[in-house]
This record gives structure tokens, C-alpha cells and sequence, in this order.
């Protein structure tokens, strides 16, 4: 029995953060041995890759920004579509954003941007990005526009607050 209390005392702490769900669970439920805690998951998902895209007939997928792609208008360390321009104070790399939920819209006018009389077309792609720096935006994505240079506006410049 203490070498039974040892052992769940052992796993209790190797299990901090997994709740249970149901208030019936009991020590008595858990079966945990040595030998099962170094052998790994028993019948765990295959580690590959990921499911291919489904898509009807006669479409087809194109990429239109990636993560290293140039804004046209930077502010700060929102130089990049992906990613901040903090990689020299990084010990690693530069930070990753993480993209949030998009819209696409189709306007019947030109929104406008920050270079004046340009046309930035009609179909247009939002995309928000998070990080762990406490410094999200907003970018758009210019579909209409062809130009590298003016493919990508960020909406949302860096600000005092």
C-alpha cells in the first residue's frame, strides 16, 4: 500500500494541469504502473505530416502572402507579413505571428491606401496576427495588385498605446 501511495503521489505530480472530469474519479480508477509511465502512449496518431486540403472540382489553391513577405507600409517592427523585425534582439530567430481569423471582401470601390492614386484593386484578403509580444495587427492583402511592393498594407501602424 505505501509503495501504491508513493506511486500516485509520484504521477499526481507528473499529472499537474490534466483534470478530471466528473467528481465520482478516485485514486482506485487510475491504474498507473512504472513500466506504462516509460513505454509512451499505447496506440498514439502516427506523427505525419497532415490531412490533405479537400477542394471541389475546378478550384484550385494559390499562395498569395507568406510569412517573410514585405509590408508596404512598415511601422516599427511590423516589417514582415509573419513575423516582427526583432531578430537581433531574439536569441533565436525572429518572432513568429500568429494569424488570426480572415475575411475576404470584394468592394465595389478602391479603399484607398497609403500611397495616394494608386489603385489597389477590389478584392482584398484581412488578416489579423498575434504574438507574444503584446503587439497585434491588421494586414490586407491587395489581390488585385500584382506589385510586390504594394501587395500587403498593414492597417494597423504601430501607436503609443
Amino acid at each position: 500500500m505505501k509503495n501504491r501511495l508513493s506511486l500516485l503521489r509520484a504521477c499526481s505530480v507528473a499529472l499537474a494541469g490534466v483534470s478530471f472530469v466528473g467528481a465520482a474519479a478516485s485514486a482506485e480508477t487510475v491504474e498507473l504502473t512504472l513500466n506504462s509511465l516509460g513505454e509512451g502512449v499505447p496506440r498514439a496518431n502516427a506523427r505525419v505530416g497532415h490531412r490533405r486540403n479537400l477542394l471541389p472540382p475546378n478550384f484550385s489553391l494559390r499562395l498569395v502572402a507568406q510569412g517573410n513577405d514585405a509590408l508596404e507600409n512598415p511601422s516599427g517592427v511590423i516589417t514582415n507579413f509573419g513575423f516582427l523585425n526583432d531578430a537581433s534582439i531574439q536569441p533565436v530567430e525572429a518572432t513568429k505571428t500568429e494569424p488570426d481569423e480572415n475575411t475576404y471582401l470584394v468592394l465595389d470601390q478602391n479603399p484607398g491606401g497609403p500611397q495616394a492614386n494608386f489603385d489597389y484593386g477590389r478584392r482584398f484578403l484581412f488578416q489579423g496576427h498575434e504574438n507574444g509580444n503584446d503587439l497585434g495587427y491588421v494586414t490586407r492583402i491587395n489581390l488585385d495588385v500584382a506589385d510586390p511592393d504594394r501587395r500587403i498594407t498593414l492597417l494597423t501602424p504601430v501607436g503609443p498605446d
